[in-house]
């Protein structure tokens, strides 16, 4: 999709279109582990960042990232 819109394919690149195409929709953006470095810069775009590993391997994966992301909406939602 990312390529279609002739943007890099990377959190960042999302994240920034995101910010830019419909400001004030999204609060927080989940990002993976791999992709910590730019939490900082997700950050600056007036977004929350959750870092947390989002590879799902098997079932505790899944329930680790579900829980990750609903605790992740909860606070944002609490502020």
């Amino acid at each position: 999709m990312m390529t279609e819109l002739k943007m890099p394919s990377t959190a960042l690149a999302v994240a920034q279109f995101y910010a830019d195409t419909y400001p004030g929709l999204v609060d927080g953006f989940v990002l993976d582990e791999a992709d910590a470095v730019s939490a900082e810069a997700v950050s600056a775009l007036g977004l929350t960042p959750l870092v947390t590993q989002t590879v799902m391997r098997n079932l505790n994966d899944k329930q680790a990232l579900a829980a990750a992301v609903l605790r992740f909406s909860d606070e944002l939602s609490s502020r």
